[in-house]
């Protein structure tokens, strides 16, 4: 009968002393000030673009892949958490048509981008928008026999999307992403006699769909 009457006290105490027993919280940061920091991550995207616009030889696709770092800093305030980012990627997005015998290739080989974001958060999730200053190194070719050119431009415009993020706990968040990147024309010139040159402009937009894990500090 004692043992019962002990057995019977113990479990009548134990949900006090669970409720003083320490949790292990992942958020051990007020909850409207959970996205407020700065933050250093990794990036791969997907980017694509429906045609590459030439007024010479119409359009054909690019597209392929593109990967680099971001830093950024950002303040919540209440539900909404505003800031800047900065990032930068190298990739492979190209394409290639060809007049007759002349081949042509367009690779983008980097993009990068200074912009604002503003979001919204409810507890780990945050969704936003952005917009900001972009450019993109790019490389353009032609090859007929044994003749080849190639000419290097660096196209400036902006960039516009949206994107949502989670945070695993109070350092580590994933994200993924969409953007526009609107660049401005620029003519690629390519010697082909002497003086004589063929000089043809190109328009260039790209999209990325974008994943990303970040560490915020």
């Amino acid at each position: 009968m004692r043992k019962l009457i002990v057995t019977l006290l113990a479990l009548a105490a134990f949900p006090a002393m669970a409720a003083d027993y320490p949790q292990n919280k992942p958020y051990s940061v007020p909850v409207s000030q959970l996205w407020s920091g700065n933050w250093i991550g990794i990036q791969g995207s997907y980017a694509f673009q429906g045609d590459l616009n030439n007024p010479l030889i119409g359009g054909f696709g690019v597209d392929g892949w593109a990967g680099g770092l971001s830093i950024g800093a950002q303040t919540q305030t209440g539900n909404w958490v505003w800031g800047l980012e900065l990032e930068g990627s190298y990739g492979k997005i190209n394409g290639s048509t060809g007049i007759g015998p002349v081949g042509i290739q367009h690779e983008t080989e980097a993009l990068g981008s200074l912009r604002a974001r503003l979001g919204y958060a409810v507890g780990p999730v945050h969704v936003y928008g952005l917009g900001g200053f972009a450019l993109a190194s790019t490389r353009a070719s032609i090859a007929a026999g044994p003749f080849s050119a190639t000419d290097t431009k660096t196209h400036y415009g902006y960039v516009l999307g949206a994107g949502a993020e989670y945070m695993i706990d109070r350092n580590w968040l994933v994200g993924v992403e969409y953007a526009y990147y609107s660049f401005s024309k620029e003519n690629y010139g390519f010697p082909v006699v002497g003086p004589i040159g063929l000089v043809t402009p190109a328009d260039l937009d790209v999209q990325t769909i974008k994943a990303k894990i970040a560490y915020k500090w």
